[in-house]
């Protein structure tokens, strides 16, 4: 790039923005802006199964309601349609989520995010509901994090025996992936 009687300046952020500016007299003025691809959170994705936590905004105990939390279980199966991915294990705490998944190639685990968040809220009818962004693990016992999952609503004492909890895949409710699908 030329310098046109001024210097330039690049200032990176987000690891995927890079603004260029030249710095004019005592001004500086933008030139353009580049966004590469490299914006992924995530890169280790479709080849693992995956442990997400994703935490409602401020901890509010939205899903405490029974109507909200089955809103949430059934914009599991909504959001399964549009971006197909295996499920094989997941429970609606009042105030979190987590869901054991592996997402096939042709998708990737934020999509898989973002819609399922926006249809949750979007089922419920209320406004911003999430924390914006999710927790992502690699288990390395996928049985172990199964185990961790259906046992959290009673250690949070929701009940005695995780097959009580009905927002649970370990209540036997609802439809899971068989393990040999992964």
């Amino acid at each position: 790039m030329k310098r046109i009687r001024g210097k330039l300046i690049s200032i990176s952020f987000w690891k995927c923005v890079h603004f260029i500016f030249i710095k004019w007299g005592a001004g500086i003025y933008p030139r353009f802006c580049i966004i590469s691809n490299m914006f992924q959170r995530h890169p280790i994705q479709n080849q693992n199964m995956m442990f997400v936590t994703t935490n409602t905004l401020n901890r509010t105990k939205i899903f405490a309601d029974p109507a909200c939390a089955r809103a949430a279980v059934e914009a599991l199966y909504f959001t399964q349609e549009r971006h197909p991915f295996f499920l094989y294990g997941f429970v609606i705490m009042p105030d979190h989520c987590h869901l054991l998944l592996h997402v096939p190639e042709q998708s990737n685990i934020s999509s898989v995010m973002r819609d399922y968040k926006r249809r949750v809220a979007f089922s419920i009818g209320r406004g911003p509901i999430w924390q914006s962004r999710f927790h992502l693990r690699i288990p390395d016992n996928s049985s172990t994090t199964l185990s961790y999952i259906h046992l959290n609503p009673v250690r949070k004492n929701l009940c005695t025996m995780p097959e009580d909890y009905p927002w649970s895949s370990a209540s036997g409710k609802w439809d899971l992936s068989l393990w040999d699908s992964f």
